[in-house]
């Protein structure tokens, strides 16, 4: 799994939360790619540490998510995403529920995330996990 999106300046495709974190980091993207592309380096995150242990999977992924958010300091759109992904993280009850569950909650999200930001931009831009 990888996240890729189609933007104007490039067909981007990018295997790892890594890879996506450097992108905004670097700033090879721009706009409302940013926020997207954070949700979705949240997604492969959850995706990518299943294999841990209940408690270092929330700690690490908790650790991840706030590396998204530092890849692009002040930037109110990565921010917001974060924050929502974080919302939806909690909502799942992973404890509760399982590492699997959050993974789901989060995908929604960032699919939401997503949309929206296609939506605001009148623009129908094929943006997600691939």
């Amino acid at each position: 799994m990888s996240w890729a999106g189609d933007f104007s300046t490039a067909a981007l495709d990018m295997p790892t939360f890594e890879d996506v974190i450097d992108a905004i980091r670097t700033n090879s993207l721009t706009g409302s790619e940013v926020p997207a592309a954070g949700a979705f380096a949240c997604v492969l995150a959850a995706r990518s540490l299943l294999g841990e242990s209940t408690h270092d999977y929330f700690s690490r992924l908790l650790q991840v998510v706030l590396s998204v958010e530092r890849s692009l300091p002040g930037d109110a759109g990565l921010t917001g995403a974060v924050k929502r992904i974080l919302a939806a993280a909690d909502r799942a009850d992973g404890l509760a529920n399982g590492p699997e569950r959050v993974v789901q909650a989060i995908e929604t999200e960032a699919e939401r995330i997503s949309h929206g930001l296609a939506r605001a931009r009148n623009n129908s831009t094929g943006i997600g996990l691939v």
